[in-house]
């Protein structure tokens, strides 16, 4: 468990190089002792709005819009380039961490992976917008798009640490109840042992058992919290302010019910981040014979490649969701077959017809169903924001 989102928990540091906005800005600390409630529909607005990282691409914008001092926009253009190269080398290490972790959230891999991706194309960027004699009008068209590609890839990286958090306190409330389990076999051993029909070696094993489950639980909640910090700095806060998440959005089986595929495609398309940027680099050549048209040729051809990954990615995606929502709906049967069952259970207790141990079992088997239900939602929720991502110009992965 100790892996488990320690990548995502890499990466922000970094990112969030400025210092993080108070919780309190008027000074009213009774206010900040509040926690603030953070709802999953409500993070794109938040990062718009509150980010440091995307404050900083802000200012460093504005700067080549008004400076006349071509060092000064060098010198913004090299610090952005250098905070990008650690960054991108944190999130390496992340991915490597994560990709053979089989527990990890649902989407953080892929977060990762699209974080990778696109910082690399943007340090390569600025490199060589560094190198530039002059801050020319594609080099401005260029660095707004990478500002528009870094506001949704960090939504997009703040919706996997918040689904992160609630896969993790599935599994933090499991162990909760395994621990009830444990304790209340462990007073059964007890007493067996004091009647010498068991020996000291199982009570022994017993009581370890309980101890490393206690450990694990110790290993989540910190994780919990850290998540929660890491959450509070994507937001422009104190990274110790109070934080709150709501629970996560429950999905249905008709996500495309009102969705355009088509025209949903052909947003995807336009304003794919990688296919506008190799839009940018084919505008920028010049020369003339037949070199010139070998590299026209070639960044056309760099262009119909990247069009045809956004289409195949669009129809993977589809392809999961629907895959998804069935999934989705055979937990929900599940879970729903396992309230009646309990219920019935319940009675037959009541009529003492079954044990305390079989009404407990009973009662397990209701919370894992539940567990897997709420998984399966989470499993489509993530899935419907990575095409909504792709939708919005997210680089699909190779």
């Amino acid at each position: 468990m100790s892996k488990r989102l320690l990548a995502l928990m890499l990466i922000f540091p970094l990112l969030l190089s400025i210092p993080a906005l108070a919780a309190d800005a008027t000074g009213d600390k009774d206010a900040a002792a509040e926690p603030a409630v953070v709802s999953f529909g409500r993070l794109a607005e938040l990062i718009r709005e509150n980010n440091p990282t995307l404050q900083q691409i802000r200012y460093q914008q504005q700067a080549l819009e008004q400076t006349d001092d071509l060092n000064s926009a060098a010198d913004a253009l090299w610090t952005a380039y250098v905070q990008m190269s650690n960054t991108k080398s944190d999130i390496y290490s992340a991915m490597m961490a994560v990709a053979g972790n089989p527990d990890a959230a649902p989407g953080v891999l892929e977060a990762l992976q699209g974080s990778y991706a696109a910082l690399t194309y943007c340090a390569t960027s600025l490199s060589s917008q560094f190198d530039a004699l002059k801050i020319s009008d594609e080099t401005k068209e260029k660095v707004a798009i990478q500002a528009e590609q870094a506001e949704v890839q960090l939504t997009s990286a703040a919706k996997a640490l918040y689904a992160g958090y609630w896969s993790l306190s599935r599994q933090l409330e499991s162990l909760n109840q395994s621990e009830a389990l444990l304790q209340d076999n462990l007073k059964m051993l007890r007493m067996r042992f004091q009647l010498g029909q068991i020996a000291e070696l199982d009570l022994a094993e017993a009581e370890n058992q309980l101890q490393v489950l206690q450990s694990s639980k110790a290993t989540l909640q910190n994780e919990l919290k850290n998540l929660l910090c890491q959450l509070n700095l994507l937001l422009g806060r104190s990274y110790d302010a109070p934080l709150a998440l709501a629970g996560l959005p429950g999905m249905s089986s008709d996500f495309f019910a009102d969705r355009d595929q088509e025209k949903d495609l052909e947003t995807a398309l336009a304003k794919n981040f990688t296919v506008r940027l190799d839009k940018l680099a084919q505008k920028e050549l010049t020369g003339s014979g037949a070199a010139y048209t070998y590299q026209l040729q070639a960044a056309g051809l760099q262009i119909s490649a990247d069009q045809d990954r956004v289409r195949f990615q669009f129809s993977q995606l589809s392809r999961a969701i629907a895959d998804k929502e069935q999934a989705l709906a055979s937990a929900g049967q599940t879970y729903r077959h396992q309230q009646r069952l309990y219920a019935a259970d319940q009675l037959r207790f009541e009529l003492g017809q079954i044990s305390d141990l079989a009404l407990d079992q009973s009662k397990s088997s209701l919370d894992a169903a539940y567990t897997e239900f709420q998984n399966a939602n989470a499993n489509l929720l993530m899935a419907t924001e990575s095409y909504l991502d792709l939708v919005a110009g997210l680089s699909p992965q190779s």
